[in-house]
């Protein structure tokens, strides 16, 4: 019925043939005749055919939650392999970066050692100040100012961004997560209710310029990480955290 309508998303003419847009330009990611034949499928099937269909593509996308009764059933519908539920529970983890990181902290990370790496921090960047002002013969004056005026405004996260250790802003972070939503024995709703507020969390970013709420900042940002770089988009050192340090300090 409607899979054959599936991947007509690109253009026909390949990227070649992509039109130019300005920043102002209001962008469809479907192709207007994509619309028109699915809007035309969609008003010449019963709606208990539509229902079904949309039945199976929710069923397919939320198949790692399901019995593994089920998930075999899908998996040879779809020619796919069944995940362990084990796999799926440490996905589902995902869901709550700020959780993982405050036990990784509280169990791993004392302020002391965050204190050590702070310092360190700092003297990096002294060094690197001193470095700029003391070379300036591959830098003309304009550029080292630059660079000087860079250094001072870059963020920095060393260890981990410090609301993640009071209860208070942990709690009201994932304040649609009590009892009553994520229920023991009760996988499955658990599960959704776990992907509708990381949903929920996204779709709160959209339309706000250089958008850096918390939840968007850990989920990059988990202390649980064993990586560090600094990111030219926010001008920050943004992943010399926890896991990382500790392979260092302890």
């Amino acid at each position: 019925m409607l899979n054959h309508i599936q991947g007509k998303l690109s253009f026909p003419g390949g990227k070649d043939s992509l039109p130019q847009v300005t920043p102002t330009d209001q962008v469809h990611v479907q192709t207007l005749s994509y619309l028109v034949e699915a809007a035309s499928i969609l008003e010449n099937t019963p709606i208990s055919a539509v229902q079904n269909w949309f039945g199976v593509l929710i069923t397919v996308q939320l198949k790692e939650l399901l019995p593994e009764a089920l998930q075999r059933e899908i998996a040879n519908y779809t020619g796919s392999s069944p995940k362990p539920r084990k796999a799926t529970c440490s996905r589902l983890l995902n869901q709550l970066p700020a959780v993982q990181g405050r036990i990784y902290i509280d169990t791993h990370f004392s302020p002391k050692e965050k204190a050590e790496a702070e310092m360190m921090v700092r003297s990096l960047r002294v060094a690197f100040e001193q470095d700029l002002a003391n070379h300036t013969e591959w830098l003309d004056e304009r550029t080292r100012r630059a660079a000087m005026e860079k250094l001072a405004a870059i963020k920095q996260v060393v260890g981990y961004e410090d609301w993640i250790v009071s209860d208070q802003a942990l709690t009201a972070d994932y304040f649609h997560l009590n009892s009553q939503t994520i229920v023991k024995g009760k996988f499955f709703e658990s599960a959704l209710v776990l992907r509708v507020d990381a949903r929920r969390k996204n779709l709160a970013t959209l339309h706000q310029e250089n958008a850096t709420n918390d939840f968007i900042r850990i989920m990059f940002n988990n202390p649980t990480t064993v990586n560090a770089f600094y990111d030219q988009f926010s001008n920050s050192i943004s992943k010399l955290l926890c896991a990382i340090l500790n392979e260092y300090l302890l």
